[in-house]
Parts: structure tokens; C-alpha cells; sequence
């Protein structure tokens, strides 16, 4: 299930459309939120991300005004990724757990379509377990990039890769 936050109020902060959106998160059991990053969401979603609610990246081929429609069309779907922003290694493990399970689950939901989008990883603190977890994902196909997100390099690369697509 996905929950798409269209509008939860002009009159509210970031802070407090963030905990709004994690607590219909919560009471709609939605694997996925998504929300338009552009302006005040970007702060909505660092929010989010910061609270460990899960956050994925969904580029889709469609204008703005369209993608209510689009998130129903397989074909629509340009690459889908996991972004993890916390940085510390202790609890680096459990993301890439919650990582392997929405991946596995965008898999699983595009398995009987034509349409199959790249996915691609995003992560704060990439331990040593997942790092080669991560590489032999990329030799193997199952992820099309990744990125650590405190090195200014390979996010460029990522963002490159990005505008290819």
C-alpha cells in the first residue's frame, strides 16, 4: 500500500504535516509515502526520513498534474529507489533490512508487468556488510546504481545517472 499526501494544509508547518503524515502512515499501514519534494515537502520528507518512516524515490514520466494517474501505469514508472538517511552505523543493519524488503517488493509488484523500472539505493551509513551486499547487486542487475549520501561523488554519479534516464 502507498500513501500519496497530496495537501494536509497550507496553514502547517513542515514539522507538523511530517508527523500527520507518519501517523496516517501508521494508521493506514502504507509501505510507501510519497511526497513531492519540491519546496516546503523537501523538508516533509528530510522529517520523515529523519524519524525512520520510509521515504522512496519514484521517478515517473509524466507532468506534475498527472501522476495521481500515472502511479497506476507500470509504463509510467522511469526507476524507483530507497533513500536511508541516517548515519549511524549501528543501526545501519536494520535499514538495509527495511531496503532489501521494499526492493523486494517493488520486484514483486512490477513481476507480472512489462514495465520494468531500474532501482537504485541511496544510504547514509553504508557498513561493510552491505557495501558488498550493494556491489554484488550492481554485478548482478538487481540494482542499476547506489550511492553512499555523504560522499559529494557518488551522489553526483547517481544524479548523472539520474538525468540519463
Amino acid at each position: 500500500r502507498a500513501l500519496a499526501i497530496k495537501s494536509l494544509g497550507r496553514e502547517m508547518d513542515t514539522m507538523r504535516v511530517a508527523g500527520e503524515a507518519a501517523l496516517m502512515a501508521s494508521e493506514y499501514r502504507a509501505e510507501a509515502i510519497f511526497v513531492d519534494e519540491n519546496g516546503v515537502g523537501g523538508g516533509v520528507c528530510d522529517r520523515l526520513k529523519e524519524t525512520g518512516v520510509p521515504v522512496d524515490l519514484c521517478l515517473l514520466n509524466c507532468e506534475r498534474e498527472q501522476a495521481d494517474a500515472a502511479i497506476g501505469n507500470p509504463s509510467a514508472f522511469v526507476a524507483l529507489g530507497e533513500l536511508k538517511g541516517g548515519v549511524d552505523p549501528a543501526g545501519a543493519d536494520e535499514h538495509w533490512k527495511t531496503t532489501r524488503s521494499a526492493l523486494a517488493r517493488i520486484r514483486t509488484a512490477f513481476a507480472e508487468s512489462e514495465a520494468h523500472p531500474p532501482l537504485f539505493f541511496i544510504g547514509a551509513a553504508i557498513v561493510r556488510t552491505m557495501a558488498g551486499e550493494l556491489w554484488r547487486g550492481l554485478e548482478n542487475n538487481t540494482f542499476a546504481n547506489a550511492a553512499n549520501l555523504t560522499d559529494d561523488g557518488q551522489l553526483a554519479a547517481v544524479a548523472q545517472w539520474i538525468r540519463t534516464l
